[in-house]
């Protein structure tokens, strides 16, 4: 019954209709729910359902029901008004082992710089790009880490790039950018001119986002920013060496 019921909702998405007595292939009986779903705006629902995704989704070989899903899931993440279920695709998009088909799908929901406030979701977007460690995402989390209005957004950023540890051919550049994103962001040390409360609320913020990329990017275990200009300063024509392999 539940086949005959997917007839239709399998006619419009453009995928093979099976048998009614046959068994309806798991990614496409998925992909049906979840347009079903998002258009009657379940949150509830489809915050279930979307936890089944990354299973379903490795499990199958139908690349038309999975090519689909994705976009399912880029139309939920897109949708402000499905709330819990946006964040529960952020979620499953990173759990579908498939980073480069999850970035194309989130970068269109990355947070610009001239975001003010950014959300939780959209910090959760940023995030997820650090987890993804996609090389087309470095430059704007790299973007976002130097201009952010958002100083949220700029340590989410600044700490995403730590995520770029198993790129060998790169994060050599990104670590020399968090030096410099580092040494941008701190308040200047004159005598002669106050430091702003916004520069010292940035660097309070940033700073720390900054040191825990630098030490994940490296496998270092380094306590401030000043000891890390300190290792800059010995390093930097052979920074290949602050990588802890």
């Amino acid at each position: 019954m539940r086949s005959l019921l997917l007839v239709p909702l399998l006619f419009v998405l453009g995928l093979p209709i099976a048998a009614a007595e046959d068994e309806v292939d798991p990614a496409v009986t998925l992909l049906a729910s979840l347009t079903e779903l998002r258009k009657a705006e379940d949150v509830a629902g489809l915050v279930e359902l979307v936890a089944e995704v990354p299973e379903v989704y490795k499990a199958s070989e139908n690349k038309s029901a999975k090519g689909k899903i994705l976009g399912e899931l880029g139309k939920i993440v897109k949708d402000d008004d499905l709330g819990a279920a946006r964040r529960a695709a952020v979620e499953a998009l990173v759990a579908l082992e498939n980073p480069k088909a999850a970035w194309k799908v989130l970068s269109k929901a990355m947070p610009g710089p001239k975001v003010e406030e950014a959300s939780v979701f959209q910090i959760s977007i940023v995030k997820a790009a650090g987890v993804l460690a996609q090389s087309r995402a470095v430059k704007p989390l790299t973007e976002l880490a130097y201009k952010a209005k958002d100083k949220e957004v700029a340590a989410a950023a600044a700490e995403a790039l730590g995520g770029y540890r198993d790129d060998k051919r790169g994060r050599t550049k990104i670590l020399e950018e968090l030096i410099t994103i580092g040494k941008r962001t701190r308040p200047g040390r004159s005598t002669e001119k106050a430091v702003s409360k916004e520069a010292q609320e940035r660097w309070a913020t940033v700073g720390p986002r900054v040191i825990k990329g630098l030490n994940d990017l490296t496998g270092r275990s380094e306590n401030s920013f000043e000891d890390w200009e300190a290792l800059w300063h010995d390093y930097k024509k052979r920074p290949k060496e602050l990588f802890v392999e």
